[in-house]
């Protein structure tokens, strides 16, 4: 079915673009990204933006009013998250209140495992990727300590860690943080003093635990020492730090930025099984492997003579292979990195 060319009044959130939406030679939203409501606001404001390409298969299928529900929450979520970053550039204070409320929010709205590994990549965008950013990585959190067992106390420290991370580019010029390329070396000295700044601005808040505390200073800090600020090493990296670091990892390689394009869940795959026990901790990324494989069963890809074909097994080792069967009924055993042949990941 040819994909359909729609006038901007006549999009619905849940569509997806068959092509980047561009503006005087600038691409304003990717391909494959998911619409939203705030999307659609945003392009009307465009009065040069008249029509945009969407994909004829997701039109056929309507939101479901859960669907509806959880876009709706993780909207409104970064809109909290976008005024808390606001609020923290002009004062230099973290605003807790409205944190701990939207902690608790995201707890108990969008933590289910569906969500996460599934629709959450369909809800993101290069837009104002940091507060997508904090959003995503709290809720990765949450889902994280669920795997391991948490109790809630710990959980709702956990994902305030992840809702917290990033508080620190709060103090990053805009110029930096906003750049729509590659940094310098001098830009990315500057990038990477978020660590220290958000420690320092929450050091002193009695009411954050210092679990939370680490997190933000310590979530770029490898168990190898290679990381930064310091070069920790893995006894030096307190817990929640190692879990904010897979949940971090994850969600920058599958969303949408200004420079570089959302990749598949197979390049995570790649990413956690190269890089635990070397520089992400193993006990954290092992559950959340076997989680994202479990998840690809069932979906489809576009192979790369074209066919369709459905991922019917995925080997829960490393380097296991994965079994598709296309739509013709032939079964194909390919290795996981095979998967850089696909011409597509159909979500």
């Amino acid at each position: 079915m040819a994909d359909k060319r729609l006038w901007v009044d006549e999009l619905q959130p849940g569509m997806r673009l068959a092509a980047p939406i561009m503006l005087r030679g600038v691409v304003l939203v990717n391909e494959k990204s998911i619409v939203t409501k705030k999307m659609i606001e945003q392009l009307k404001m465009h009065a040069e933006i008249l029509t945009v390409l969407v994909e004829a298969e997701i039109l056929k299928r309507p939101l479901s009013p859960w669907e509806r529900a959880v876009r709706q929450t993780y909207e409104e979520t970064v809109d909290k998250i976008k005024n808390v970053f606001t609020a923290t550039r002009e004062t230099k204070q973290v605003p807790m209140n409205d944190i701990v409320e939207l902690t608790s929010y995201t707890v108990s709205n969008l933590l289910t495992q569906d969500f996460v590994l599934h629709s959450l990549k369909n809800l993101n965008s290069h837009d104002e990727y940091t507060y997508h950013h904090s959003v995503n990585v709290g809720v990765l959190c949450g889902v994280l300590g669920k795997w391991l067992k948490y109790d809630d106390d710990m959980l709702f420290s956990l994902v305030l860690s992840g809702v917290l991370h990033d508080i620190g580019k709060s103090q990053i010029p805009l110029e930096v943080l906003n750049k729509p390329g590659k940094l310098t070396a001098d830009e990315m000295a500057i990038m990477r003093m978020h660590t220290v700044y958000g420690y320092d601005m929450i050091k002193d808040i009695y009411s954050i635990p210092n679990m939370v505390k680490a997190a933000a200073l310590q979530h770029h800090e490898k168990i190898d020492g290679t990381g930064y600020p310091f070069g920790s090493r893995e006894s030096e990296i307190g817990d929640f730090a190692k879990i904010v670091a897979v949940a971090d990892t994850y969600d920058a390689v599958t969303s949408n930025r200004v420079y570089q394009k959302a990749r598949s869940p197979f390049s995570v795959i790649e990413i956690f099984e190269e890089e635990m026990f070397i520089r992400l901790d193993s006990k954290i990324c092992l559950p959340m492997l076997a989680k994202i494989k479990n998840t690809l069963i069932g979906r489809q890809v576009i192979t790369d003579d074209g066919r369709r074909a459905k991922i019917i097994f995925i080997g829960q080792q490393a380097n296991d292979d994965m079994i598709l069967q296309t739509e013709d009924g032939e079964f194909i055993s390919l290795g996981m990195k095979d998967y850089k042949y696909f011409k597509d990941y159909l979500a």
